[in-house]
């Protein structure tokens, strides 16, 4: 026979599992707990996402990605040096190290 715990958990289980069919499987812990509390129900958030981890239920979570840098294409820029291609002098064919008047490599 099981003990209270084991009986309550399971009574959870099912109020779980019918809140989280109700959100369509987006609710997670935190908003199942919310929903629960308000139905007069009196347990934990950890209780409610332990049995949920046990019942194999998941909330979805729709984060937005934020792009910390913009991927650079080659097309964006016009050959040899993108945007900075008057600094570095753009008649200069090749390494912008040398020198545009020496055709001979550094020695």
């Amino acid at each position: 026979m099981p003990g209270p715990r084991a009986v309550r958990d399971a009574e959870l289980t099912e109020q779980i599992t019918a809140v989280h069919e109700q959100s369509r499987g987006t609710y997670g812990a935190p908003r199942i707990h919310a929903v629960l509390q308000r139905e007069g129900t009196t347990c934990g958030r950890r209780r409610i996402a332990k049995l949920m981890r046990v019942a194999g239920l998941t909330g979805l979570h729709r984060r937005r990605q934020h792009r910390t840098t913009t991927p650079w294409l080659p097309t964006q820029f016009p050959p040899p040096y993108g945007p900075f291609s008057h600094r570095l002098g753009a008649e200069d064919s090749g390494n912008p190290r040398t020198h545009s008047h020496s055709n001979t490599p550094p020695k």
